[in-house]
């Protein structure tokens, strides 16, 4: 069996090597319960969060990709501990916010 590893992940590449890539990465996120009601339900809860925070910035300009970071963060961090961030978090805010940097 032929096993390697692939640091350009699903979105970065093609032919065989994707193919082997999204059969992986889906069945793992099976275990996680992608494609049930469940899961849907908690990532639908979290485009409402990230709708409500376009809403708190009153319609001036700033960086969405902090609030679309944490909004996946949370998306995921829920199926891995079933718990996630508060959009005003500090803690976790700063850590998105040195990531940006």
């Amino acid at each position: 069996m032929l096993i390697f590893v692939c640091n350009l992940g699903v979105l970065g590449v093609d032919g065989e090597g994707w193919s082997e890539q999204r059969r992986f990465t889906l069945k793992h996120l099976k275990n996680f319960g992608f494609g049930k009601n469940q899961m849907e339900t908690l990532i639908i809860d979290e485009a409402k969060e990230l709708i409500e925070g376009f809403r708190k910035e009153g319609g001036l300009a700033f960086n969405p990709a902090k609030r679309f970071s944490l909004a996946v963060l949370n998306s995921l961090w829920i199926i891995v501990t079933g718990s996630r961030f508060n959009q005003d978090d500090d803690h976790i805010t700063q850590i998105i916010t040195d990531y940006f940097k």
